[in-house]
């Protein structure tokens, strides 16, 4: 298992979803017709895209940011407490981006609130997603070598104090060979 990287992580979130919205919204409010779909739709559907893949790069940036400083120090409950903190600042961030971008290109009306909104949540919940997969990488990184000791940052608080990972299969292995 690789470490999954945010700015990446949240491109794809970001592309995906603003696709898939703006898709829905099309459809929902009539102005895509799929036997003939209107090249200006289109086109709108590929700028969200793209804006969607920006904002998400940006929200990475932001993930990123806020561990940045303590790569190598990095735990469970460090995500843990420094969550809200995240998915805050990129709802509040994605929220008021995509309102200034569909009031610029839209005008203020109502349905482009519900979209930035929508966006928002779906940035908070692609942030969530990638918190929970650092929390799985963390857990399921191995040593690269047999003697290699296992960083701090992969203990795990539920085992106590002196036990790791680690240790316990190490002690599990030595059990089985003596019986």
């Amino acid at each position: 298992m690789t470490k999954p990287d945010p700015v990446q992580h949240m491109m794809t979130w970001g592309a995906m979803s603003s696709g898939a919205i703006l898709l829905l919204y099309f459809l929902l409010v009539g102005s895509l017709t799929l036997p003939n779909p209107d090249m200006g739709i289109m086109l709108l559907l590929g700028i969200g895209i793209f804006g969607g893949l920006s904002l998400g790069g940006m929200s990475g940036v932001i993930i990123g940011s806020v561990f940045q400083h303590e790569q190598a120090d990095v735990n469970v409950l460090k995500i843990q407490d420094r969550r809200s903190v995240v998915l805050l600042v990129v709802f509040i961030m994605v929220f008021f981006v995509t309102r200034i971008l569909l009031i610029l290109a839209f005008g203020i009306v109502g349905h482009p609130l519900v979209l930035s909104l929508i966006g928002a949540m779906m940035a908070a919940f692609a942030s969530q997603h990638y918190l929970y997969r650092m929390q799985a990488w963390l857990k399921h990184e191995k040593p690269k070598r047999k003697n290699d000791q296992i960083p701090q940052r992969l203990l795990d608080s539920s085992l106590g104090e002196n036990n790791t990972d680690y240790s316990v299969r190490s002690q599990q292995k030595m059990e089985n060979k003596n019986h």
